[in-house]
């Protein structure tokens, strides 16, 4: 069920809960993802949406406490996260893990960075250990090659993301040996 969410094959997905697959099942291969974080992560609206219509736990978190904003903002679909902000959810408090700003920030897609900002979202720096560092979410855009996505934001809107001028990171490169939160939702 996991895959075919994380795949958007809505059509499987309906054949799996037909057949009594348990439909809020946390992943131990996927941090304990649902099939709706999945659903979400891939921007698949159609399975999304199917999924959320029977009923699934939109509160649920996964193992690193990351709910379905943040899988939302993630995935950049402005179709999945208009639909998870009709939920009404407020986002876990994690004082040293990437909000759903970050996300956003991380997947490059304008519209979805400025969607959550008009909701009432900031900005604010997270210590992350490796690689060690103050993290905005206007760092994490350009340290993913999101430059241009920057630049597409309104001046309010960079504003509020961190500095206008002054970006401490440029961009990165894979890595290995240690899981930053970006690694967290990509990999699995």
């Amino acid at each position: 069920l996991q895959a075919a969410s994380a795949g958007g094959h809505e059509a499987v997905v309906k054949l799996l809960v037909g057949k009594g697959a348990d439909v809020n099942a946390q992943g131990r291969e996927t941090h304990s993802c649902t099939a709706l974080h999945l659903a979400a992560r891939g921007g698949h609206i159609d399975t999304f949406q199917y999924l959320v219509n029977i009923g699934l736990d939109l509160s649920t978190l996964d193992a690193k406490g990351d709910g379905i904003l943040c899988y939302a903002s993630s995935g950049g679909s402005l179709g999945v996260l208009k639909a998870t902000l009709n939920h009404d959810l407020t986002p876990p408090s994690k004082s040293m893990h990437w909000s759903p700003l970050h996300w956003a920030c991380r997947s490059g897609n304008p519209e979805v960075v400025e969607l959550l900002i008009k909701e009432g979202l900031r900005s604010e720096c997270v210590t992350i250990c490796e690689p060690l560092g103050q993290w905005s979410p206007l760092d994490i855009a350009n340290f993913h090659g999101h430059e241009e996505m920057v630049g597409n934001l309104s001046s309010s809107c960079r504003a509020l993301l961190g500095s206008e001028t002054d970006t401490t990171r440029s961009p990165g490169k894979r890595h290995n040996g240690y899981q930053c939160d970006g690694c967290f939702h990509v990999s699995g």
